[in-house]
């Protein structure tokens, strides 16, 4: 689930008790290719671990994390 602004990320963290988010970018080879092999290795086994995507280039109020590149 892509994550579109810094509200909806303030509403997601408050409605799951468990998460993680992936920080990528389109101009990050290295994220564009991790991606769908975390999503993958996630896929049904937490089922209660929600997923969520930011893309750092389009959110970049989201991106207060300090996130850089690998």
């Amino acid at each position: 689930m892509k994550i579109e602004d810094r509200r909806e990320l303030d509403r997601l963290k408050e409605a799951n008790e468990s998460f993680y988010i992936y920080f990528s970018a389109p101009s990050c080879g290295v994220c564009e290719v991790l991606k769908p092999k975390i999503d993958h290795m996630f896929d049904g086994k937490f089922p209660k671990l929600r997923a969520f995507h930011v893309n750092t280039s389009m959110q970049s109020d989201i991106a207060v994390f300090n996130v850089s590149s690998m």
